[in-house]
């Protein structure tokens, strides 16, 4: 079991610094609970969030600990993971209806693809 070197650069800055690095927070996700604490015992005091692999558990999870951290009222786990559905669809749909495939889809520059967001939401 590998552990992200992000997570532990993430670790050693809010052990080790001064100041508001020392203040962060860390999610962290696995697929099963216990999965990082069997290899890393530095980890036995992290609340570890379990997704089994599903993309909806996953939504769910990262919006709960957004409101056990304080970052205010959000849609329940379930609102959240049908309205991306819903746009998914959507821009699926629409690209398709513009002569986008799959390949172009999949390789769509991140502005391109913000903008397209941007357009949905509104």
């Amino acid at each position: 079991m590998n552990m992200p070197f992000e997570l532990g650069l993430d670790i050693g800055c809010k052990v080790f610094s001064r100041g508001l690095l020392n203040q962060k927070q860390c999610l962290i996700l696995a697929t099963e609970q216990y999965e990082y604490q069997k290899a890393l015992s530095d980890l036995s005091n992290s609340d570890i969030k379990r997704h089994q692999d599903k993309p909806e558990e996953v939504v769910r999870q990262v919006r709960n600990w957004f409101v056990e951290v304080g970052i205010g009222q959000l849609p329940s786990g379930t609102v959240i993971w049908e309205e991306f559905n819903e746009f998914m669809a959507d821009f699926y749909q629409k690209r398709k209806t513009e002569g986008f495939r799959d390949r172009d889809l999949q390789m769509m520059p991140v502005p391109e693809y913000v903008r397209f967001i941007e357009d949905w939401i509104r």
